[in-house]
């Protein structure tokens, strides 16, 4: 089988058609095995060598690999996305921000999912991951609150308010309190307006 950038698609538009939702986060969810041995049978119809290996019972990983000898692989290889991790110290000034605008009784938790936060992350924009309580993540219901979207719409807004303050009185991110912010040669004014340095 060759491999062209079609194929890829065909199969990537298979599997997100395959129910996978770890029951971790739905106990409703089908779990990884359908598009394990999904992926296991595409392989092997590839000619891959597919080892399918269960470290956790009902949570199967699969490994492939190409066969060495086999003179009519040739292999090429780019990168078309990196996604970068993200983690934002708890004792970074936007999550003390965060806290602050939520109130008493705000908690932090660590999340072991990768968003799209990583690249506003990455492009050295403070980031926290926050936003009302829900369930069913990629599921066919996904739901949140109404108190908690409004709850999230007030912490939010008050949240943005205090930011450009503090950036507009300091001249700094809260990302990590003394890296300025400030693209050259700029400098803020009020948030949302820039304007040129004097002189």
């Amino acid at each position: 089988m060759t491999a062209t950038s079609e194929t890829v698609l065909d199969l990537l538009d298979a599997l997100v058609r395959i129910d996978s939702v770890n029951p971790g986060l739905d106990p409703a969810g089908a779990g990884e095995a359908q598009i394990a041995a999904y992926i296991a049978r595409w392989g092997r119809s590839a000619g891959l060598r597919v080892e399918v290996l269960e470290g956790t019972p009902g949570r199967p990983s699969v490994i492939e690999r190409c066969r060495p000898a086999d003179p009519r692989l040739t292999v090429n290889a780019r990168t078309i996305l990196h996604r970068p991790p993200m983690e934002t110290p708890a004792t970074a000034l936007i999550v003390e921000a965060v806290v602050a605008a939520a109130g008493p009784g705000t908690s932090l938790a660590p999340m072991s999912y990768w968003a799209d936060s990583a690249f506003i992350a990455a492009a050295g924009i403070p980031t926290v991951l926050y936003g009302p309580e829900g369930d069913g993540a990629h599921a066919d219901i996904e739901w949140i609150s109404r108190s908690g979207t409004s709850t999230a719409s007030t912490v939010l807004t008050r949240l943005a308010q205090d930011f450009c303050s503090y950036v507009v009185r300091t001249g700094h991110c809260m990302a990590d309190g003394p890296r300025s912010c400030r693209p050259e040669p700029r400098v803020p004014v009020k948030c949302g307006e820039w304007t040129d340095p004097p002189g």
